[in-house]
């Protein structure tokens, strides 16, 4: 299980039921993931996310829903989900997404930089993957940031439907 992690502007940490109604509301107004993949953020979406908080509640901690925050304020701004031996058992998929409005800040690069710290020198994971579709801002930080698309797929977060994975 991952402890929280926080560096000097944001701090990550397991997201908690109550925080689900806000990890609706920033898929919502961050829609470019879901509408690559086809997803509508429906009324029947906030029943999608609910279920994605509790499987990973029920699955912990091989799957963790985590909140991104800055450190000097509580709103969430971001969300990683990490589903640990997945795709393969040395591995650890994760799903990142960053609030529209704090992109192109640098948050994407500090959070995978506290994952990294931690994943792959503390838990020894030997491969980081990511959950991407074709979105173009998605596709370039994942680029950017050294992954590259694989032939496989993954069940997307929440909704329904499947995204490639990317490896690093």
């Amino acid at each position: 299980m991952i402890p929280p992690l926080a560096d000097d502007r944001l701090g990550l940490t397991i997201l908690e039921r109550r925080d689900v109604p806000a990890l609706a509301a920033l898929y919502r107004a961050t829609p470019g993931f879901f509408a690559a993949c086809g997803v509508m953020l429906d009324a029947q979406f906030d029943a999608a996310v609910a279920a994605q908080w509790q499987r990973c509640h029920d699955r912990a901690p091989a799957h963790q829903l985590l909140a991104v925050r800055r450190i000097d304020t509580t709103p969430l701004i971001g969300v990683v989900e990490l589903r640990h031996g997945a795709p393969s058992a040395d591995a650890v998929l994760l799903w990142l997404l960053i609030a529209q409005a704090e992109q192109r800040r640098g948050h994407g690069q500090a959070v995978l930089a506290l994952l990294e710290t931690w994943l792959v020198r503390q838990a020894a994971i030997e491969r980081l993957c990511a959950l991407g579709s074709s979105n173009p801002e998605g596709r370039t930080f994942l680029e950017l940031q050294g992954f590259h698309r694989t032939n496989d797929r993954a069940p997307l977060p929440a909704g329904v439907g499947e995204a490639d994975i990317w490896s690093w």
